[in-house]
């Protein structure tokens, strides 16, 4: 049976909110390295907060707080709290993400860096890709075989660390070398390239390091356990002089390895930095005690630090599991069950449906919308990587960095102008060569280089007069570098216009469509000057950058986000889109060996024996976890008895992590009577029953009512028995008896 919750510690009231003993020890902590290990729903983001709001009452002038997150969206919210902790001040701190930090950093300080401009681009993972595929051709190894983003991400790995030589590149060092000779000719930086440089600047230069730290006397940090090796290294240099660093997060919740990310940075925090004081914050105020308990018994055996999730709530419902024959029949499932909890009232926006991964989502959502389902996906990118609006970001970079040879490949097929692939390689040789020759010495950029007919004179027809056109439109925008991004897009759209360049893009979609996209980055760009008045284009195209590539799923599209937000719709997104959010009922689905947990966790050793968990499984329980946790009153596991993987059917095998589960908190619902099922907490008038009641039967022998459906003559209890499973009674004429708890009267 689910344990009773304990009730939380008397509390106390700062700035009107109520706090309790863990909290406010937390909250009220005075100087030094601090680390506070908060549970899921245990109010972390409401002590980083309130800890801010305090040092502001008790003076720190806002511009020497400093607290970093690892999403806008996340920062944005953290500061609208602070505001309205601390009403009516003029300026507030600054509440941002690492990378945006680094970002600042590198700009203001790119004279430090050799070979970097302040108007030096970001390249995005579309950009490293295709920097990388080029330099696998390079050194003569075959990219169908080298999979551009696996070669990278062991590129990133090798370059995070403190010491690469512990992640030697083998045969993909030559590649590692092209790729940085790019990024240098092309005055560009990856994402781990802002981390990487601002940290290596503020630990070489002694005087930069001193400015940017003595600037924050309170160094605060969110979802620590997000932080990989370079961002640990950045939070250290940062908060080298004052020494108030206060982390906050959950190794439980540590989900983003690919980013360099484990569990183990909590321990480090502990090691690096001495004095640490260390603050559990363990009172769930969000979901069951049964929901609770089965997340504590998944994470049992596997915490860095242990530490149990306390409840403030009842127990609450019993998860339910299903298995449906294939994922046409898991998404038909789900779909009957949403139904039925709206005829019973509950709002479609307080539902998520959570997957592995995108591939689980498309049966879902064919099946929502022949059903007439309300949903909206959580995490479309779509908005920022529509072509309209890569063609304006890509002549928005051309003008801030003329060096960007990725923007520039982009900027001259928008429109096709009649350099086809052969034209573009044969035009890059003969600027290369060009290039060699001491005549250019100080033209090196392509957009430079096709103004002279020394380049051009060697192309002929449409290829040439492509050349000398675009040519004299990148003259014609160059003077807007100084411009803000809002009235330099503008310019650009009123240059490509005439050139017909929307009405020759392909597809079906419609001149008005595209139109409403750019006007949307115009608003975008409207509002980032309004925010930021001294930020140029630069700092426009970091933002978006950022949004694009490290916040897949945060949409990137603030008005359509509110739309969906007003709109009473189920919420479909990836578990680790679902971080940090909270819903009253969770579907998790997929819950199968290869994808919960996914098949690039499961290898065995040559030798065959797994002794203890591999981080990577250990990887995919923590995403379990995170997705039990989102819910707040009930859980339903779905999982396929066949599914298509990568074009094939296969029998699926129930994931592990289900067979953890306590049994006695989990009931297992037969599909053939979701037709007909209700899941109610309020049981028919005179059933004499209600859901949990512990029942017998003559024929069934013991069992648990777990819901009811049906009205008057039709009213039915569904019950799971223990030797029998889940089965349908008719209520007027069941045999069932309602078993006595002892010590009722």
């Amino acid at each position: 049976m689910a344990r009773e919750p304990d009730l939380p510690p008397a509390t106390g009231a700062i700035g009107g909110a109520h706090l309790d003993h863990e909290q406010r020890a937390a909250v009220h902590r005075g100087g030094g390295p601090t680390l506070v290990v908060a549970g899921p729903g245990s109010g972390k983001t409401r002590v980083i907060t309130e800890r801010i709001a305090r040092l502001l009452r008790e003076g720190t002038p806002p511009d020497r707080i400093a607290c970093m997150t690892f999403t806008r969206r996340a920062a944005g919210s953290m500061a609208e709290r602070v505001e309205r902790l601390v009403p009516g001040r003029r300026h507030q701190p600054w509440i941002t993400t690492f990378h945006s930090v680094a970002l600042r950093i590198l700009r203001q300080e790119a004279d430090s860096i050799e070979g970097l401009t302040r108007s030096f681009s970001i390249y995005d993972g579309a950009a490293q890709a295709r920097v990388i595929r080029k330099a696998l051709s390079a050194c003569g190894l075959e990219v169908r075989l080298h999979p551009a983003h696996d070669v990278l991400d062991r590129i990133q790995r090798a370059r995070r660390a403190e010491n690469p030589a512990t992640h030697p590149l083998g045969p993909y060092t030559e590649v590692a070398q092209l790729y940085e000779e790019h990024l240098a000719k092309a005055n560009a930086v990856d994402f781990d390239g802002l981390l990487i440089h601002s940290a290596r600047l503020l630990a070489r230069e002694a005087e930069v390091r001193e400015r940017w730290a003595g600037r924050f006397e309170h160094l605060l940090i969110d979802e620590f356990q997000d932080t990989n090796e370079v961002q640990l290294r950045l939070a250290s240099l940062l908060g080298s002089v004052h020494g108030n660093v206060f982390a906050v997060g959950d190794p439980d919740q540590s989900i983003y390895a690919w980013r360099g990310a484990t569990p183990d940075v909590m321990l480090r925090f502990q090691a690096l930095f001495e004095g640490c004081a260390t603050i559990k914050l363990q009172h769930n105020y969000r979901s069951s005690a049964n929901i609770l308990e089965a997340a504590d018994a998944l994470m049992a055996e596997h915490q860095k630090l242990p530490r149990r999730l306390l409840p403030t709530r009842e127990s609450g419902e019993a998860i339910l599991s299903m298995a449906l024959k294939d994922a046409h029949h898991e998404a038909r499932a789900i779909g009957k069950v949403i139904q039925n909890l709206k005829t019973d009232g509950q709002s479609l926006s307080g539902i998520g449906v959570l997957y592995r991964t995108h591939m689980q989502q498309r049966a879902i959502e064919s099946l929502f919308a022949r059903w007439k389902i309300a949903f909206h996906v959580v995490g479309a990118t779509e908005f920022l990587e529509r072509r309209e609006i890569q063609d304006l970001l890509a002549y928005l970079r051309l003008i801030d960095n003329p060096r960007d040879e990725d923007a520039f490949w982009r900027a001259i097929q928008a429109p096709k102008r009649g350099v086809g692939e052969l034209s573009a390689k044969r035009l890059q040789a003969v600027v290369d060569e060009a290039n060699m020759d001491v005549f250019w010495k100080d033209r090196t950029t392509l957009p430079e280089a096709i103004q002279s007919t020394r380049v051009t004179g060697g192309f002929k027809g449409r290829t040439r007069e492509g050349l000398e056109s675009f040519s004299r439109l990148l003259e014609d925008l160059a003077p807007l570098a100084s411009e803000t991004a809002a009235r330099a897009l503008r310019a650009i759209i009123d240059a490509l216009e005439p050139l017909g360049w929307i009405d020759a893009m392909p597809g079906g979609e419609g001149r008005g469509d595209r139109r409403s996209s750019l006007e949307e980055l115009l608003s975008a760009a409207d509002d980032f000057h309004e925010r930021y008045p001294d930020d140029g284009i630069s700092g426009f195209l970091g933002d978006v950058a950022i949004v694009r590539d490290l916040e897949p799923d945060a949409d990137g599209e603030p008005h359509r986000d509110a739309r969906a937000a007003a709109r009473d719709a189920v919420q479909l997104m990836t578990l680790h889109a679902a971080k940090g959010l909270e819903f009253k009922t969770v579907f998790i689905t997929g819950l199968e060996e290869e994808l919960l947990p996914h098949l690039r966790a499961l290898h065995v050793p040559e030798n065959g024996e797994l002794e203890e968990e591999s981080d990577e499984i250990a990887e995919e329980r923590r995403l379990f976890f995170v997705g039990l946790t989102r819910a707040k009153d009930q859980v339903f596991l779905t999982r396929a008895r066949s599914r298509v993987m990568y074009g094939n059917a296969r029998p699926s095998r129930t994931s592990r992590f289900h067979h953890e589960l306590p049994t006695d908190l989990v009931d297992i619902l037969d599909p053939e009577h979701l037709d007909a099922l209700a899941i109610e907490k309020d049981a028919p008038p005179g059933a004499g029953f209600a859901v949990g009641d512990a029942v017998s039967h003559g024929h069934y022998g013991p069992g648990r009512v777990v819901a009811f459906a049906g009205r008057d003559f039709d009213a039915r209890v569904l019950v799971h028995f223990e030797d029998h499973g889940v089965k349908e009674l008719f209520l007027q004429h069941t045999s069932l008896r309602r078993e006595q708890p002892s010590g009722e009267a």
